[in-house]
C-alpha cells in the first residue's frame, strides 16, 4: 500500500506550482525522536519483518543499531551509499544524517537507546571522539563512516541471541528490570567491539589521519543533508569541512570514490526513487521536490543512473511491491 502522508518538501512542491520553481524553499533534514519513559532513559528493541516504509534523510537524537538478517534495499549513512546484506550492522550516532528503506521482505533488528542507559551522568552532547574515550563501547559508532560492519554466520547468530534476550528484558517490569536491560545493551555493544576490534586497531595506527578524515566527512554529510535539494557548492562544502576545496575533492575521492556532484546526484535520485514508488506525486512534482528545476534534465539524469525512465521505474516498483 502506498503512503498518502506527505514527505518532506511537499510544501515546496506546492509553492513551486504557485510561484515557479525558483521560489522552492529547502527545509533542513528533520530530527526524529521518540518519547522518553518516566525514568528519562530510553531503550527500545524491535524486529522489523513484513513492513514497508520510506525514511528520507533524517537524524536521530539517540543512538541506533540496525542488524540485518538478509539483503535489504540500499540506504545511506552520512556520505556512504550502503547496500545491506545478511549480517550487515549499522551503528548510527546521534545527529548523523542517514536514509533507510524497508521492503516487505526486509528482516532486521533495530535498537535505539540513550547514552544514559549504560552511562548515567555522561553527557551525550560531547563530541563523539570524547565520548568514546570515556565510553569505549561506543567505538563502532565512531568508525561507521569509514568501515562496513558485517558479521559472519556464527557472529550473527550470537548477536541475534543477545538481541532476543534484550528485547525480552525491555518488556519486563519489576525488580532490577531496568538494570538487566542496561546490562544486556552493554553486552551487545561490547560484543560488537570485540568482533571488529582488529579493524578499529588498523584505523588507530599512524598519525591519526583516519579520525580526522571521519570528522571532516561527518561535517560534509551534515551540510549535504540540509542542502542537497538546493544549490550545493564545493566552496560551501569545503567550508563546512574546514578544508580547502582542493583538499575536499581529494578527501571525497579517497573515502567515497566519488565527487561531490556525484554524491549529490545519488542523494537526489535515491529520494526520487522512493517518492516514485511510495507516493502519488507527479514526476514534475518529484523533480522539484528533490532539487531539479528542469523536469527533462531530471528525467535524463534518472535514466542515465537507473537505465529506465521515472514512469517505468514507478510501474515496475509498484508491481513488485504488489507481488511481495
Amino acid at each position: 500500500m502506498r503512503s498518502t502522508a506527505p514527505l518532506p518538501q511537499d510544501a515546496a512542491r506546492d509553492a513551486a506550482r504557485r510561484h515557479g520553481p525558483t521560489e522552492v524553499p529547502r527545509d533542513p533534514v528533520p530530527v526524529r525522536a521518540y518519547a522518553a519513559p518516566a525514568s528519562g532513559r530510553r531503550l527500545a528493541v524491535r524486529r522489523v519483518e513484513g513492513e514497508s516504509g520510506v525514511y528520507p534523510p533524517h537524524k536521530h537524537d539517540y543512538f541506533q543499531i540496525l542488524v540485518f538478517l538478509g539483503p535489504a534495499p540500499a540506504g545511506r549513512i552520512g556520505l556512504k551509499a550502503v547496500e545491506p546484506g545478511r549480517g550487515s550492522v549499522w551503528c548510527i550516532a546521534p545527529m548523523t544524517p542517514h536514509q533507510v528503506r524497508f521492503e516487505p521482505d526486509t528482516r532486521c533488528w533495530v535498537v535505539a537507546f540513550d547514552l544514559g542507559v549504560t552511562r548515567p551522568g555522561l553527557g551525550a552532547a560531547a563530541p563523539l571522539t570524547d565520548l568514546v574515550r570515556r565510553a569505549p563501547e561506543l567505538t563502532p559508532f565512531l568508525h561507521q563512516g569509514l568501515l562496513d560492519y558485517r558479521l559472519d554466520a556464527q557472529g550473527l547468530a550470537g548477536i541475534e541471541h543477545l538481541l532476543c534476550g534484550l528485547e525480552e528484558d525491555c518488556r519486563r517490569s519489576g525488580l532490577a528490570a531496568r538494570e538487566a536491560a542496561g546490562a544486556g545493551l552493554t553486552l551487545l555493544l561490547a560484543t560488537l567491539c570485540r568482533t571488529f576490534e582488529d579493524r578499529f586497531a588498523e584505523l588507530g595506527q599512524g598519525d591519526g589521519a583516519p579520525a580526522q578524515a571521519e570528522r571532516r566527512l561527518a561535517r560534509v554529510a551534515a551540510y549535504l543533508a540540509d542542502a542537497y535539494r538546493g544549490e550545493v557548492t564545493l566552496a560551501a562544502a569545503a567550508e563546512a569541512a574546514h578544508v580547502t576545496p582542493t583538499h575536499l575533492c581529494h578527501l571525497l575521492k579517497a573515502h567515497t570514490g566519488k565527487t561531490l556532484g556525484e554524491i549529490v546526484t545519488e542523494m537526489r535520485l535515491d529520494e526520487a526513487r522512493q517518492r516514485l514508488v511510495y507516493t502519488d506525486a507527479t514526476i514534475a512534482e518529484i523533480a522539484f521536490a528533490v532539487g531539479y528545476l528542469d523536469v527533462k534534465y531530471f528525467q535524463r539524469r534518472f535514466k542515465r543512473a537507473t537505465g529506465t525512465t521515472p514512469g517505468r521505474f514507478r510501474t515496475v516498483g509498484r508491481d513488485g511491491r504488489s507481488d511481495g
